[in-house]
């Protein structure tokens, strides 16, 4: 049994040690962060969230793959909402 939830995929090409996955459809839980130099990626404000500092205080299971991609100049870090 794996020690984390890992959303399914289907992978659509591999080349040598890399993959191209398709996702299906699922929730992320992410922070948005400043793209800086100071190099904080958000994970800690994720881990926060899903170890019970959240609305509900709800400890929520992680999961992989952790993402990480910009958006409007914005690092978004996240974990997938497990099933």
């Amino acid at each position: 049994m794996a020690l984390y939830e890992t959303i399914k995929y289907k992978v659509i090409e591999e080349e040598g040690s890399c993959e191209i996955r398709e996702y299906e459809d699922i929730l992320l839980a992410s922070t948005k962060t400043k793209m800086n130099s100071s190099m904080d990626s958000g994970f800690g404000n994720v881990f926060n969230y899903i170890s019970g500092n959240n609305k509900e205080r709800q400890k929520i299971s992680m999961t992989t793959p952790v993402v990480s991609y910009e958006e409007q100049d914005r690092l978004v870090t996240g974990f997938y909402v497990p099933s």
